[in-house]
């Protein structure tokens, strides 16, 4: 088994990897959206509006990227236990980029844009979210390590687009 594949999960044991990929995703997405929406920042000076475009074009760019390069890029998923084949006979969801991860690495990039002061413990909780994916065997250690970057860079550029205009 190479060091980059998950390693599987003790079925007797707690299961934290799906906990920290399923669940706590779904509370860190909430939570922060919740944040980026109630903090004002001086840093950006966005109203209640413009913080609603800025997230809501974050979030569009990140469906058609990541939608996008799974039809573009298919990419196995190292566990069974996930989908192989869709119901309707069309291949596997692809498991590049990741779905969890590239928005988990957006909104930490949101919220260093934000609020600095912030910002590494946003990157730590998105590291718990992609550490989650790759436990529990829904991607590679290189699938994760390439949707990390690529969803804080859509985070920076979806930030210096409403800054722009």
């Amino acid at each position: 088994m190479s060091i980059f594949a998950p390693r599987p999960s003790d079925s007797t044991s707690f299961d934290y990897p799906q906990l920290l990929s399923r669940h706590f995703n779904f509370v860190y997405i909430l939570g922060t959206l919740g944040f980026l929406l109630w903090h004002f920042s001086p840093q950006l000076g966005f109203n209640l509006v413009e913080r609603i475009v800025w997230i809501l074009g974050a979030f569009l760019l990140n469906l058609a990227l990541v939608q996008g390069a799974k039809h573009i890029f298919y990419a196995p998923r190292p566990n069974p236990k996930f989908p192989r084949e869709w119901k309707w006979g069309r291949h596997a969801h692809s498991g590049f980029p990741s779905g969890h991860t590239v928005p988990a690495f957006l909104l930490a990039a949101l919220v260093g844009k934000s609020a600095p002061q912030l910002a590494l413990l946003w990157l730590f909780l998105a590291a718990l979210i992609a550490f989650g994916r790759w436990k529990a065997g829904g991607h590679y250690a290189w699938q994760i390590a390439l949707s990390a970057p690529l969803g804080f860079a859509i985070g920076v550029f979806a930030t210096s687009l409403m800054l722009r205009f």
